[in-house]
């Protein structure tokens, strides 16, 4: 039986071979990375290499060979276990009256001679001889040429290329991880990159361990996506190459300007240092840049493959043309540095006017998925002042995932429910969940589904936390999580909140609600917030501020975090 876990669901069936797919039957040796031609095939398949079929298939980084033979075989139908021998089947019962030699001859009626031309090459000798044995042994010696040259020798004269040639470019390079060094693998891309732009009407794809070499090719990607290879992730990168000649020259041929390269090269630097927090959160949402450079007045947020660009207005003192024309720099270089389309950045104005922070808004969301230590998002970029989730709480959801196993929990002023997910995630045994927003507890309700909760085991409360708070308490909850807005004030009452004035009282009636042996964590982030004496001295508190603050975040501190506990009375004598 062959049993798998995965999106929510279980798949179960029966595994009729007796060894991996992946073993075709043409490849005895691989050398020290090999791909596997699953994943070969996977990768095939999502840059749909065979709509319309390519004249000329030409992979510059061959290694055994194994993409240009799966890429081969698909182009001409061949059945993917077509080598494999039938003494490798399973001995199920329900095989014994079904004849592996009759599908096989089947399948072969199927097959078709090749119109595509295969060209490969590789810098390593020993490679290139084993990817000669290994198409030899699969019978494509007729149609795929292997030869030993540089990445440099990528030029479509070695080839040639006439107009009507429609090619595809593929190429799994090292990874990094298992072949070579960083500052050796940013050059191999960069010259990738270089020398597919001599190409016209070609397509470039790639596949590799790190996004950051997708975007290391300085090229902009159609598309990218992301799949796991057991312990690896690993992803695959689509490119238009030989755009027309206006299009080329605005995006790709010409250099940036040397007043962007400071900001350009912060957010290579960024990328590096943000490598491992995304790999440990298992994340592809992040704070790429906050106003690192004066100059540069933005914060920049990641959401998968899409920019979230926030453009603080400048002061009068600022000459407003140098500003706008800083602006214009930012739009038109950031997204093609980062490899991400244009149509999938969003920018906003970020102001201060009377005290309140002001957005460009627009009315049609644009809702994007992402993801954190297991959980899934939907962030809406376009709507609201905020996207849905706050990613400078990162920490906090890792700690509830750790930590909320059989505990009774309370999220007060939950916004759209993320913290509430990872207490649910984290196997709490009840989650109450309140807001006063209808809009944003909906969104609670849709996070709950698509993270594979039923929310009709879990509690969502639409009132005013302040009253609710106030009536009957009872202390049934072992954790309270409060994080409430700096100032609010709703319609329906002439009750405000001012977080630094009330929050020593909302503390309190927080404490009337927890259980014994119960603890809350309080959060905000109100620029100057002071925690009021009285409270460290009616309770056990622990700033959790610094801990609380992952990498992309330390440049300053986007909330205030404590961990406070009523103290017994034995404490408090």
């Amino acid at each position: 039986m062959a049993v798998r876990f995965g999106r929510g669901q279980v798949d179960i069936g029966v595994n009729l071979n007796r060894s991996p797919l992946n073993q075709r039957g043409y490849r005895t040796e691989g050398g020290e990375a090999p791909l596997r031609e699953t994943l070969a095939q996977v990768m095939l398949s999502r840059l749909k290499i065979d709509q319309p079929k390519p004249t000329v298939v030409i992979d510059p980084c061959c290694g055994s060979g194994t993409i240009l033979i799966e890429a081969c075989m698909r182009l001409s139908q061949i059945a993917p276990q077509r080598f494999r021998a039938s003494s490798q089947l399973s001995r199920w019962t329900g095989l014994e009256k079904i004849s592996w030699t009759e599908l096989v001859a089947n399948e072969r009626l199927q097959e078709q001679e090749p119109s595509t031309r295969f060209f490969g090459f590789d810098i390593n000798s020993d490679a290139v001889e084993r990817a000669r044995a290994n198409i030899e042994r699969a019978g494509l010696s007729q149609w795929i040429t292997v030869d030993v040259a540089a990445i440099d020798d990528l030029t479509p004269e070695n080839f040639a290329l006439s107009e009507a040639d429609h090619v595809w470019i593929l190429a799994n390079p090292p990874y990094g991880t298992r072949l070579s060094r960083h500052e050796d693998l940013a050059q191999l891309y960069r010259i990738l990159g270089e020398r597919c732009k001599a190409f016209s009407h070609a397509h470039l794809g790639l596949i590799t361990s790190e996004k950051e070499w997708i975007q290391a090719v300085g090229l902009r990607s159609d598309k990218k996506w992301e799949m796991q290879a057991g312990e690896m992730r690993l992803n695959i990168g689509k490119f238009t190459l030989g755009l027309n000649p206006v299009m080329t020259q605005e995006h790709d041929a010409s250099e940036p300007p040397e007043e962007i390269s400071p900001l350009l090269n912060r957010l290579t630097k960024n990328l590096r240092l943000r490598s491992k927090l995304l790999k440990k959160n298992e994340t592809n949402c992040f704070r790429l840049y906050d106003s690192d450079l004066p100059e540069y007045n933005v914060v920049i947020d990641q959401y998968a493959d899409y920019l979230h660009i926030q453009e603080y207005r400048p002061p009068k003192t600022v000459d407003s043309k140098r500003a706008n024309d800083r602006r214009q720099l930012i739009r038109q270089w950031v997204p093609k540095h980062l490899g991400i389309a244009l149509k999938h950045v969003v920018y906003k104005e970020r102001f201060r006017q009377s005290g309140n922070s002001q957005y460009e808004r627009n009315a049609e969301p644009l809702c994007v998925a992402v993801g954190e230590n297991g959980m899934h998002f939907e962030v809406n970029l376009t709507t609201y002042t905020d996207v849905g989730l706050f990613l400078d709480h990162r920490p906090l959801r890792r700690w509830l995932l750790e930590s909320c196993r059989g505990l009774r929990v309370l999220n007060l002023f939950c916004y759209t429910g993320a913290l509430s997910i990872a207490a649910a995630k984290g196997l709490a045994r009840s989650v109450t969940s309140i807001d006063m927003s209808k809009t944003y507890l909906t969104w609670a309700h849709r996070h709950f589904e698509i993270n594979g909760l039923n929310p009709k085991h879990y509690q969502f409360i639409r009132a005013n936390v302040l009253e609710w708070l106030t009536e009957n308490p009872e202390p049934q909850f072992d954790l309270i999580i409060l994080d409430p807005p700096t100032f609010s004030n709703t319609k329906s009452t002439e009750q405000t909140l001012d977080i630094q004035r009330d929050h020593s009282a909302l503390i309190d009636a927080c404490l009337q609600w927890l259980a014994p042996n119960g603890l809350m964590y309080f959060s905000n982030n109100f620029k100057g917030f002071t925690l009021d004496e009285s409270v460290s001295e009616r309770c056990i508190v622990k700033d959790l501020t610094r801990a609380s603050i992952d990498l992309d975040f330390d440049r300053r501190a986007p909330h205030f975090l404590f961990k406070i506990s009523p103290k017994t009375d034995n404490e408090s004598v």
